[in-house]
């Protein structure tokens, strides 16, 4: 069985290769022939509000691969309001991503690989942003604002600048220090000419499209800033555990 570590995953996933990678599997699953099960959360103790372990569990399978995978995400969560937001902070005292996926063989029975889930987790997020994407946004989408300033937000930009030709990306996250790192950064790695802006509207504001890519556990921006013919994609999803949005009613409303 290989292990996988996250700078090896970082090394070898080439973000194009992920989307169609991703693309096969859901169409699998349209066809019926894929699985992919719902997830399982659970807290301890319940009350997000209160420092506690987390764990998220994801079972499926993709036939044409060969393969089943387990992904168990292990971590210590807590519900708090950073600069007047209430967002999902993660206050490990080790710091440390401690999810995996295991990587079961489909003819044998066996396990194949124990893979470290940091990256692969944000890369598998990502790929589907840009499957989304390459289906809705406009053909001559040039301007991407994007929520947010961690690991989702980079692979996210990765994955829409794949598909689409974008020239410039404006960044907002509610710590200034972030959104100006990852701009630097992301103009290094995309070639693209990436801005850090003050204030949200400034990112919806003249973007072709409009990207969240938060821990926030509330909405980001006010959906009546919407311009005809953008598109707005949030990773954020709701369960019995944890309800949260990046988009707010306005925005469903207008979709």
């Amino acid at each position: 069985m290989l292990l996988i570590s996250d700078p090896e995953v970082r090394q070898v996933l080439n973000m194009g290769d992920c989307i169609e990678a991703m693309e096969r599997a859901f169409a699998e699953e349209a066809r019926g022939i894929a699985v992919n099960k719902p997830r399982t959360r659970y807290k301890v103790p319940p009350d997000l509000e209160k420092p506690g372990y987390m764990a998220n569990i994801i079972p499926g399978a993709v036939p044409s691969s060969g393969v089943a995978a387990l992904r168990y995400d292990s971590t210590i969560v807590q519900e708090r309001v950073v600069a007047g937001t209430k967002r999902m902070d993660f206050p490990s005292p080790l710091k440390r991503s401690w999810g995996f996926v295991l990587l079961f063989s489909l003819q044998t029975g066996e396990p194949l690989a124990l893979i470290h889930d940091f990256s692969l987790s944000a890369i598998r997020v990502g790929a589907t942003t840009g499957i989304a994407n390459r289906a809705l946004a406009k053909k001559d989408s040039k301007v991407v604002g994007i929520f947010g300033s961690g690991n989702e937000a980079r692979t996210n930009l990765a994955a829409i600048c794949a598909v689409r030709n974008i020239e410039s990306v404006k960044v907002y996250s509610s710590t200034k220090e972030h959104r100006d790192r990852f701009a630097e950064e992301m103009t290094e790695t995309l070639n693209v000419e990436v801005q850090p802006v003050s204030s949200p509207e400034a990112v919806v504001k003249g973007s072709d499209i409009v990207m969240c890519a938060t821990n926030s556990s509330q909405p980001v921006f006010d959906g009546n800033w919407l311009e005809p013919g953008q598109l707005v994609t949030t990773i954020a999803n709701t369960d019995g555990v944890h309800r949260r949005t990046e988009a707010d009613a306005a925005t469903m409303m207008r979709s």
